[in-house]
């Protein structure tokens, strides 16, 4: 999703949304969010762990789809072309864990999953 408004003075704003694998927490939102930020030209950037997506403003000629794409890149993380994004998640609760052992059994068992 791409658009482009004018901000006066002939500098064009576009704004752009795209999907981002790999992130697991609000550090890692974090981190891709100051990634962006740092880009020249990025006006603001937006960062949505459940959504998985990426919401960018910038201003056109001074930053572009393959600087954000190194930006995201350099911080660990990848820029999902749309095929890959048909993954579905599924959220659930998982009652009777006390400790951080706990938490690695269960992702373990879940990370074996297809």
């Amino acid at each position: 999703m791409d658009s482009i408004s004018d901000v006066g003075h002939g500098v064009a704003v576009e704004k752009t949304s795209f999907n981002i694998g790999g992130m697991m927490c609000a550090s890692c939102v974090s981190s891709v969010e100051n990634a962006l930020a740092k880009v020249p030209g990025v006006i603001s950037a937006t960062v949505n762990l459940a959504t998985e997506k990426a919401t960018v403003e910038y201003l056109s000629g001074e930053a572009d789809m393959a600087a954000l794409k190194q930006a995201v890149e350099g911080v660990g993380y990848h820029i999902l072309a749309e095929d890959e994004t048909g993954n579905k998640k599924i959220i659930f609760t998982v009652t009777g864990m006390m400790c951080a052992s706990c938490v690695g059994s269960v992702e373990k068992a879940l990370s074996g999953l297809d």
